[in-house]
């Protein structure tokens, strides 16, 4: 429960209790089964050990596969309930464990199997990061970074674009104020390191101010979840919301691209302005 947070995708009835014979199931499966809660459920299989396996359990419960990105054929009952019925005799299929860091999954999966070969070289334990167990949407998420980075470029190309044009124009419109300080003995260095420094303060307001407000959106978006119009196909799993998370790497990255894209568009419409000349500056209307 820790693990899955089980008992939340529940949206009618209630979960199984320990050692119950009780199923639940999918809104749209109890539809097609026309099932309701209570309903007897019919289980035909095999056992473990050649023998067939049959029984009915009740329906405690319904899950809106939708919602969860669960298919909607699953259906969960107890481990010791489902052990019993396929004579399994207490043998455990899976084990999901729940890490703080899940950038930590592959070194702890690679640690714990080292240790589990040491320890049951018969029967070795294998253990599996998300990365592996869930091959396509990993995949799917690596493609979308770097979909998201080329994005980022694009982006950034037409900020410079966007700062390149607000200088350059701000230089022209001041034509007259630089030939005025070259006149009374300002230095070419003096008004290149002005453009700069005028552009680097307006680059870090702005960051400043667009990083408190994506930040309140993020905080908000955090707690609020974004509800899709149509569940989401992503990488063999579905989604029908989506939630924001803080992370510091989204934030410094775009930040250092649009600093250093803001100073070096000022290099030119700097070094313009530092070549003015006096004479042809006071004639410039």
């Amino acid at each position: 429960e820790k693990t899955t947070g089980f008992q939340r995708k529940i949206s009618r009835g209630r979960s199984f209790k320990r050692r119950e014979s009780g199923v639940v199931i999918s809104l749209q499966l109890a539809k097609t089964l026309q099932a309701e809660l209570k309903s007897p459920l019919i289980f035909v299989s095999q056992g473990a050990d050649g023998s067939i396996a049959n029984d009915s359990y009740l329906v405690r419960g319904f899950f809106d596969h939708e919602k969860v990105g669960i298919e909607p054929n699953t259906v969960f009952i107890d481990i010791d309930v489902l052990q019993e019925f396929l004579a399994l005799s207490g043998a455990i299929h899976e084990v999901a464990i729940q890490l703080k860091d899940l950038s930590m999954a592959q070194e702890k999966a690679a640690l714990l199997n080292r240790l589990f070969e040491s320890r049951f070289s018969k029967e070795p334990i294998r253990v599996a990061s998300w990365q592996v167990v869930l091959k396509e949407f990993y995949t799917a998420m690596q493609i979308d970074k770097k979909g998201n980075n080329v994005s980022l470029g694009i982006i950034i190309l037409v900020v410079s674009i966007g700062i390149l044009n607000t200088v350059l124009m701000s230089v022209l419109e001041r034509t007259r104020e630089f030939g005025v300080l070259k006149a009374v003995g300002t230095s070419p260095r003096q008004i290149f390191s002005l453009i700069i420094m005028e552009n680097f303060f307006l680059a870090v307001s702005s960051l400043i101010i667009g990083a408190a407000i994506s930040s309140l959106l993020i905080l908000y978006f955090s707690s609020h979840e974004i509800t899709l119009s149509q569940p989401l196909d992503y990488g063999g799993l579905q989604f029908s919301g989506m939630r924001t998370r803080w992370d510091s790497i989204s934030f410094i990255v775009p930040s250092v691209a649009v600093l250093a894209a803001a100073l070096v568009v000022s290099l030119w419409p700097g070094w313009r302005a530092s070549q003015i000349i006096p004479v042809e500056a006071m004639r410039a209307r």
